[in-house]
């Protein structure tokens, strides 16, 4: 490509990127709107931007998620598996939450004994046949006796117009008092963890992580915090790593550039940090990593207020 191939290239995706700062301006607006939010956002527990590199149309999804309720009864429009969790007092929290895109229901789940949680698994595979050989795969999906385990700290399960997926999360961390939500980071252990789970996608992850920012983690400015899986309804899997920051300056147009790795992902990240330099609100907190089996990659980002 020579030089003026080179501006013109440049101007188009400049093009192509400002036109998606708009319309995403536009459908965060609407958002905050339909949902009586504040500007700053606080009024909830914190705002999520995901962005995908296969979605050519709108590669955002926006979501809302509010503080966890204790309020936890049996709904009528309550998915069987979030009904099945509810029914064995499985459930400690609700997880409250609205995007642009999908239905989800959260729960943070409790009391996994191990006749609740092969249950579970029997649930899962009933509602889900075609995940069975897939189960082994879930780390500790069924904790064995005497011996050490993840236990699954959120599951989920979301809605569009393809069907249901599931989405489980584990905690890359350890509680000292569950209750009091005191906590210790232990990264190279949980890192080791995941590798040891011989998974390609978790291992692509946690390498493109040392990669970039094994020095911020070493210096205990951004941690490891929660690994998840999500089943889709044609049964693909898409695996995401989730970091905290914790005194870090990230910069999210470095991140987006360097994980999408395209010409495509240039145009998404100069979207994403035109977006957030217009809205000085919105501090990150954290961020996900995702890669699904087919190779196609996104990212998932989470602000709180920064009045917080």
């Amino acid at each position: 490509m020579n030089y003026i191939e080179e501006l013109l290239c440049g101007r188009v995706n400049y093009l192509i990127a400002s036109d998606m700062v708009v319309k995403l301006e536009q459908v965060y607006n609407k958002l905050l709107n339909d949902n009586g939010i504040e500007k700053d956002i606080s009024n909830i527990d914190s705002l999520g931007i995901n962005v995908s590199e296969y979605q050519k149309d709108f590669p955002f999804e926006l979501k809302v998620y509010y503080q966890p309720e204790e309020n936890i009864e049996t709904k009528e429009k309550d998915p069987e598996l979030i009904q099945f969790v509810l029914d064995k007092k499985m459930v400690k929290y609700r997880c409250v939450v609205k995007g642009t895109k999908l239905q989800r229901n959260y729960v943070v789940l409790d009391n996994q004994t191990y006749s609740n949680m092969k249950g579970f698994s029997e649930k899962i595979i009933n509602i889900f046949p075609d995940l069975q050989d897939d189960l082994g795969k879930i780390p500790a999906l069924i904790p064995e006796k005497e011996k050490k385990y993840l236990p699954i700290h959120i599951l989920g399960v979301k809605n569009n117009k393809y069907g249901t997926a599931i989405n489980m999360e584990w905690l890359l961390r350890d509680y000292l008092d569950d209750e009091r939500k005191i906590y210790v980071y232990n990264d190279i252990y949980y890192k080791d963890y995941i590798l040891n789970l011989k998974s390609p996608q978790f291992s692509e992850l946690i390498n493109f992580i040392q990669e970039v920012y094994a020095d911020a983690i070493n210096l205990g400015k951004m941690h490891l915090w929660l690994m998840a899986i999500d089943y889709f309804p044609d049964y693909k899997s898409k695996y995401k790593i989730y970091l905290k920051i914790d005194g870090y300056n990230l910069s999210i147009l470095h991140l987006v550039r360097k994980y999408f790795g395209s010409q495509y992902g240039f145009v998404l990240s100069v979207s994403i940090d035109e977006f957030i330099k217009q809205h000085l609100e919105l501090k990150l907190y954290g961020f996900a990593i995702c890669v699904d089996d087919k190779g196609k990659k996104s990212i998932n980002m989470y602000f709180v207020s920064r009045e917080e």
